[in-house]
């Protein structure tokens, strides 16, 4: 592992923060100088009680740990939205070949769950040649059966794969989602994440007809009561259920009212790319 006390060394000396003033009855300045060294390490305990006297959280530690760049994880990510929002496939494709590569090098079950999810997304965008194989299938979904607690990466995981997965797993899945995120419930991002999964589970239920399935996520999309800094999810929320007001002949005015007035805060934001991105998707959802 990394040498994790010589990059604390770095964060308290830019903060002027002397070992004496750290040094208490948890953590003794020899026991800190010897971490921040590499000589020994130090308990997770000891580690997260150093963090909060220097006031810097865990998420930007690691931050300036990976040298100031997103770790491996984030920038698939970040590769991921780039390519749905542009429709280029381009730099996913390379991202795939770099997994497979790391896979075939090191034999990580990560590395294998980032390629499905890869492919996935690929799948999900239009490229047949993608499509996930039955051993890829129920490895996939035995990893989240298995998790009883979900965090961030498997809610990232799944996220990203469910529209290659079978529509009842998604739907089973996705039913559970408040539950198994239950340890991290009171976290900005997990719940951002959660409300996307559930957002995306409300559209392939509309998609395919599943008028029950559908209610029930537009039930509980409702029912997470998002606050109102959460703009871009409060209009997502207000767009699919008026989808499937139309889709489902439940009160079609009311549906047009609602996606017509969703669509017109990304045209008064200028967030045109995703006017047109919407605007397809829920084209699509109403054939």
């Amino acid at each position: 592992m990394d040498n994790l006390g010589l990059y604390f060394r770095i964060i308290r000396e830019s903060k002027n923060i002397s070992l004496s003033s750290l040094a208490d009855d948890q953590i003794s300045k020899g026991m800190l100088s010897k971490f921040e060294r590499g000589d020994s390490d130090i308990s997770i305990t000891r580690f997260f009680h150093l963090l909060e006297k220097i006031k810097v959280s865990p998420n930007e530690f690691f931050f300036l740990k990976n040298q100031y760049k997103a770790d491996g994880f984030e920038e698939i990510l970040s590769t991921i939205q780039a390519s749905a929002l542009s429709g280029n496939t381009k730099k996913l494709v390379l991202l795939l070949d770099m997994e497979r590569k790391a896979y075939s090098a090191h034999g990580d079950k990560y590395n294998q769950l980032n390629i499905i999810m890869i492919k996935a997304v690929l799948y999900g965008m239009g490229n047949s040649d993608y499509k996930l194989n039955s051993q890829e299938l129920d490895y996939i979904l035995d990893y989240l059966f298995r998790c009883e607690n979900w965090g961030l990466y498997e809610l990232i995981l799944y996220g990203n794969s469910m529209e290659a997965l079978p529509l009842e797993s998604v739907i089973s899945f996705s039913k559970s989602v408040p539950q198994k995120i239950l340890l991290m419930k009171d976290s900005g991002k997990m719940l951002e994440i959660g409300f996307n999964v559930i957002l995306n589970s409300l559209s392939l239920c509309i998609e395919n007809n599943y008028r029950e399935s559908a209610q029930y996520f537009v039930t509980s999309l409702e029912s997470l009561e998002l606050p109102e800094v959460m703009l871009f999810e409060n209009t997502l929320l207000r767009l699919y259920k008026g989808a499937f007001l139309k889709k489902f002949n439940i009160n079609i005015a009311v549906g047009n009212q609602l996606i017509e007035d969703s669509l017109s805060i990304f045209r008064l934001a200028n967030c045109l790319d995703l006017h047109d991105l919407f605007s397809k998707n829920i084209a699509e959802l109403l054939v």
